[in-house]
């Protein structure tokens, strides 16, 4: 469960232009077709203040979350649903992308790897250049989509060695090492004399969603997520050491 409380604020530490530390995995392998997507079944009945794990469902369709904040028209990104909260009367819904998450990114100067803001001019600018790129390079194995909150790689990646077992990401203890890496390079472009490079993200991305009167899953402001995501968070919290004490129980 701790995984999925810092996935919670990965998206908006992505808006405050976070670093990343990176792993030189190869340029991408060969695409197979469209990443799967785990689906989920909506719930009968969502208790206030409580955690309801949405179960899955290979028939149900991915959830559309809807992002109704950024530029232009609404834009929207594929999520299988995970987790369901019901706070002060609202549903919120958390998920993962369907999709590969990755993201556009530049060395600074002090060699740290800073994420291209995705409603940002400069992503508008750059982001038909890498498209073009895989494009030309793939054809319609893998496109990549200017989804909200996270890019989105749509297509399958071939795994490649350098991202090694599970075992070489635990250090002597056996425990997860923290200094593993963030992203996966994937490739890297040139525009206006900057060099970019194209990452996947690593860490698993967590998006929420609240459910409207229509039925819609729309994704919160940046208002909306400063106050919504510490409740969803203590909540979870509280969810995790009860889940923890009844393990032990039954031990």
């Amino acid at each position: 469960m701790m995984f999925l409380l810092r996935s919670l604020m990965l998206v908006c530490a992505f808006m405050q232009s976070q670093c990343f530390t990176f792993s030189k995995a190869p340029i991408f392998g060969t695409a197979r077709g469209k990443h799967a997507c785990r689906r989920c079944a909506p719930l009968r009945m969502v208790e206030e203040g409580k955690v309801n794990k949405l179960s899955q469902d290979a028939t149900e369709d991915p959830l559309a979350f809807i992002d109704l904040h950024g530029p232009g028209e609404p834009r929207w990104i594929d999520v299988a649903g995970d987790y369901m909260i019901k706070l002060n009367g609202v549903e919120y819904t958390i998920g993962m992308p369907c999709d590969y998450s990755v993201a556009i990114c530049y060395f600074d100067d002090d060699d740290q790897l800073v994420p291209v803001d995705i409603d940002s001019e400069l992503m508008s600018e750059i982001f038909p250049i890498c498209e073009e790129i895989i494009k030309g390079e793939f054809g319609e194995e893998l496109v990549i989509c200017r989804t909200p909150q996270t890019l989105t790689l749509v297509g399958e990646l071939e795994e490649g060695e350098s991202e090694g077992s599970d075992d070489e990401d635990l250090d002597e203890d056996g425990l997860p090492d923290d200094d593993e890496e963030d992203v996966e390079m994937l490739l890297a472009f040139e525009a206006d004399g900057t060099e970019y490079n194209l990452v996947k993200l690593l860490d698993p991305v967590m998006l929420v969603a609240k459910k409207d009167e229509n039925d819609r899953y729309l994704i919160l402001s940046e208002e909306e997520a400063e106050t919504v995501l510490p409740a969803l968070e203590e909540i979870f919290v509280e969810y995790e050491e009860i889940a923890s004490a009844n393990e032990n129980t039954q031990h």
